[in-house]
């Protein structure tokens, strides 16, 4: 579902799911956890690198060499994928 959301180009739809999210009985830590993946400002070591910290900016939990972006933590890692499914959560996401 989330991955729907941030695809989405409708902005109205993507409102109706923050209004959604914050009205949500969840720790706001989680709100704001999800708002900064969304906006792609978690301290990834890509946006590090950016940033102007010394680090490789691919992946060094999977080791695939694939760029390490929100987008990968969250849904391309294998390491993260395998949480999801044991979580039994990853068809939902």
């Amino acid at each position: 579902m989330l991955r729907e959301i941030t695809a989405q180009s409708d902005s109205s739809q993507v409102e109706g799911w923050w209004k959604t999210l914050w009205k949500t009985k969840v720790p706001p830590k989680f709100k704001h956890f999800v708002w900064k993946a969304y906006h792609s400002w978690l301290p990834t070591n890509s946006n590090l690198a950016k940033r102007g910290v010394k680090v490789d900016s691919n992946c060094t939990r999977c080791g695939s060499g694939q760029l390490e972006d929100v987008g990968h933590v969250l849904w391309g890692c294998k390491l993260s994928i395998e949480v999801w499914q044991r979580c039994g959560w990853w068809e939902h996401i």
